[in-house]
């Protein structure tokens, strides 16, 4: 049995018999055939983790928005990585090549708002658990909102009167959370 304290890599053996008489053979140092076994007890661990959405500004989340986790791990796998993101069953898959995996998951309307949580699972082919991973190593987040923005209200410094074009009418308009302007020359009708 191997212990924790046991070096890592090739196991070795000898093997001391005698014959009945008591004829010591010749001690059995190798196997007759290619076979080895190989000892590892180190947890295998990411090299990379980052996330982002498929938004169009990919620190930011919606309902719809698909998440990714992307993360390199360090060992070959026992079997292909679990994952959770918000708390939800992720679909892993390997990202081009072994060892680039990815985690994903689309959001909706039921997920709590706020930072993306995760959780990657693994664990290296020797049955070894890494630790669950939760954090990325680079500084990426995306942050869910799901709630549309409210209009408080609406004002105008301007006085009350017939305007033309190209009179100009100043008019605030308030939200309870920012909100971004997507066209050129937005009307108020």
């Amino acid at each position: 049995t191997m212990a924790g304290t046991d070096t890592e890599g090739a196991v070795t053996f000898t093997i001391d018999f005698n014959d009945e008489a008591g004829n010591p053979a010749t001690q059995v140092v190798a196997v007759t055939d290619a076979t080895a076994v190989i000892f590892d007890r180190t947890a295998p661990t990411t090299t990379s983790v980052s996330i982002a959405s498929n938004n169009a500004t990919t620190t930011l989340a919606k309902s719809g928005d698909e998440i990714t986790v992307s993360f390199t791990v360090n060992d070959d796998m026992l079997a292909t990585p679990t994952a959770t993101i918000q708390t939800q069953t992720a679909t892993v898959a390997v990202d081009g090549a072994h060892p680039n995996y990815t985690a994903k998951y689309t959001l909706n309307g039921t997920d709590t708002e706020g930072t993306i949580v995760f959780a990657l699972n693994f664990s290296d082919e020797s049955g070894n658990a890494a630790t669950a991973v939760t954090s990325v190593t680079d500084a990426s987040a995306v942050d869910f909102d799901r709630t549309a923005p409210v209009l408080q209200y609406v004002s105008s410094s301007t006085i009350n009167g017939t305007y033309n074009n190209p009179d100009v009418i100043n008019v605030q308009v308030v939200y309870d959370e920012e909100v971004v302007v997507t066209v050129a020359n937005p009307t108020i009708t």
